[in-house]
């Protein structure tokens, strides 16, 4: 049994590692600050793998703080993943969709009381301009096309991120 995890391990390391030397990984991911009468930190890291020079698959974490000074004081987290997928028909522009699906506290006065999961299919495009040989600011604009009530984030979704690939 022990001879079958370590082969799993080695195989998986092995993978990775041509992975890597083929410059197919990809981390970032957001980073969004809002100060005032409503304060807003969001942290999205994310980590995506190029299956084709046109086509990368990933996953995205967020972490979102809002604090809402207004009407009685909301103060929030709003936590989840996204699945995304990007084609980029074109030099460096591409087509993007996003399954979103994230934990998130109802307004209330005081705090959050009541969690629901809510969840958003975005869809729309970006553009990817190169920093340096492996690093890249991408910019995206996105619409929630399910459009459930409690999802914390209004049409159109602007996002601008660095990524670099490894």
């Amino acid at each position: 049994m022990m001879v079958k995890k370590l082969t799993c391990f080695i195989l998986a390391l092995a993978s990775i590692t041509g992975a890597l030397a083929q410059k197919r990984i990809e981390f970032g991911g957001n980073l969004g600050l809002q100060f005032g009468t409503v304060t807003i930190v969001n942290i999205s890291p994310s980590v995506g793998y190029w299956f084709t020079n046109y086509l990368m698959g990933g996953l995205e974490l967020t972490y979102l703080y809002s604090h809402d000074s207004r009407e009685g004081g909301y103060k929030g987290s709003t936590y989840g993943i996204d699945i995304l997928g990007k084609v980029y028909p074109y030099h460096n522009f591409y087509l993007e969709a996003n399954y979103s699906n994230l934990n998130t506290g109802l307004p209330s006065i005081g705090p959050v009381k009541e969690r629901i999961w809510t969840r958003a299919f975005l869809i729309g495009g970006g553009y990817s301009q190169q920093l340096s040989q492996n690093v890249f600011l991408n910019f995206s604009i996105l619409w929630d096309v399910i459009g459930e009530e409690w999802y914390p984030f209004n049409n159109p979704l602007i996002r601008a991120g660095i990524v670099t690939r490894l």
